[in-house]
């Protein structure tokens, strides 16, 4: 019984010490790879530091659109603002930004530019005025403002 333990540690040793000299000399061929490599990984590094930077600028820039956003959303809801202001608004932070024109005529199919607008500003009042004592009120504005365009547009053309 003595003597099987004695192998069984014998074996078990021989086992572990080989892994780990198998993987350590993987290793360190790899890290000598690696190691030629350096230039090439520092070049991949500065562009992903480009690229964070890229994303940084862009990401302050949407924040900064949504932020001007909700507080003509604000002025809308409290009254302080008119539809077609906030319209306005909403078009020139919008301008130059084809990928959110895209999006827009993705969620809102067959509209006009107008419609389009109107339901994104709609979206916006929904999320930040539906806990507002007087959201049907404001509601029944928008719809009534909305109503109102279209009908000085209709009589226009």
């Amino acid at each position: 019984m003595r003597s099987l333990r004695m192998w069984s540690g014998v074996v078990a040793t021989v086992v572990v010490g080989g892994a780990l000299a198998l993987s350590s000399q993987n290793s360190i061929s790899r890290a000598d790879c690696e190691f030629w490599n350096l230039t090439r990984w520092n070049d991949e590094i500065r562009r992903m530091d480009e690229s964070n930077e890229e994303l940084g600028v862009e990401s302050t820039i949407v924040l900064q659109r949504i932020s001007v956003k909700d507080e003509v959303i604000h002025d809308l809801i409290d009254g302080r603002a008119k539809l077609t202001d906030v319209m306005e608004r909403f078009r020139e932070l919008n301008a130059g930004n084809e990928e959110w024109q895209r999006v827009l005529e993705w969620r809102f199919p067959n509209m006009s530019e107008d419609e389009r607008l109107y339901r994104n500003i709609l979206d916006f009042v929904w999320v930040e005025g539906k806990d507002h004592p007087d959201f049907r009120t404001v509601q029944t504005r928008l719809a009534y403002e909305w109503e109102q365009l279209q009908a000085r547009r209709t009589q226009i053309h």
